[in-house]
């Protein structure tokens, strides 16, 4: 049994680290130290879900793919069918990111570009930042519910928010109609690009990197290492709407000047995010430029003075 649960992948926190060992910056706290891959991005038995929820929250794979009974009953009975679920998804897509960053031309590939939405979409929801906003949440209407004696309301006024909050999060994990839905909207309305990174900042990532995925935000980066990332952009977004507006060439990539490193940097910062994460150099080139500019400015207009 998996004691550690990763919401953070060990395998992409390796691509930001050097023999297991990656630094963070406690935004909190203003703290930068180094720890282990093993060590950050993860709680004890976070997945973890009783029987009982787990059907709730399959029932309708059972009744889609006339999943027989017994072989139901048997899974269900795993508190760690999400945390495996998860596992394979993370074995899969790591093999093709790690191809991805040989061989650029697999951004048109199909069952590349079906696993990456669906590893952007889980990463987007499996993480502690999205669960304590769900906590926040259920903490507000327990409170609001009670204050109103409100009663006979389909709502768990009895478990704790916490609780309520890790239901709904894997709810959110294993809900077929969702995640059909937002492949529908996510390949109808963006355009995909390879952001090469030749400037002297790398990327640095959070510990709740694709919130602005499950937002729909104009204009997504998704680092693949530090010289690399997949561009995710609106289809006819105006560039006043975008975070980077250079103009990809024919095979699709975009090089990036620190300028458009730098904001991207700044938008992990705001996903609600505990800790950025990265090497030693590039978190305190980081706090260095942070220092000198504008954050609002610097996302909304840029700054002249990034060469």
């Amino acid at each position: 049994m998996v004691k550690n649960e990763h919401y953070v992948p060990r395998f992409y926190l390796n691509k930001f680290a050097n023999n297991n060992k990656i630094y963070a910056y406690d935004l909190e706290n203003n703290n930068l130290f180094p720890t282990n891959i093993n060590k950050i991005g993860c709680n004890n038995y976070f997945y973890d879900i009783d029987s009982d929820s787990l059907k709730e929250g399959l029932k309708e794979y059972k009744e889609i793919y006339n999943i027989p009974d017994e072989v139901f009953e048997k899974e269900c009975e795993d508190i760690q069918f999400i945390e495996k679920a998860l596992s394979r998804l993370e074995d899969k897509f790591s093999v093709l990111l790690s191809k991805f960053e040989t061989d650029h031309s697999i951004i048109n590939d199909e069952e590349f570009l079906r696993t990456l939405f669906l590893f952007l979409h889980a990463q987007s929801i499996r993480t502690k930042g999205f669960r304590d906003r769900l906590e926040n949440i259920a903490s507000q209407t327990k409170k609001w519910l009670q204050k109103l004696n409100i009663k006979n309301i389909d709502y768990p006024v009895e478990l704790e928010a916490k609780d309520i909050a890790k239901l709904n999060q894997i709810k959110e994990l294993l809900s077929l109609s969702k995640v059909y839905k937002k492949a529908l909207s996510f390949f109808d309305v963006y355009d995909i690009y390879i952001g090469i990174n030749n400037s002297n900042i790398d990327f640095i990532i959070s510990d709740n990197s694709m919130s602005y995925f499950f937002t729909g935000f104009n204009d997504i980066c998704f680092p693949v290492n530090p010289k690399l990332s997949i561009i995710m952009q609106v289809k006819n977004a105006k560039d006043e709407f975008k975070i980077c507006s250079i103009k990809p060439d024919k095979n699709k990539q975009i090089f990036l000047t620190k300028k458009e490193v730098i904001k991207y940097n700044v938008l992990q910062q705001y996903s609600n995010s505990k800790y950025l994460l990265g090497s030693e150099k590039a978190l305190k080139d980081y706090i260095l430029y942070m220092n000198f500019f504008s954050i609002i400015n610097l996302i909304r207009n840029g700054s002249d003075n990034i060469e």
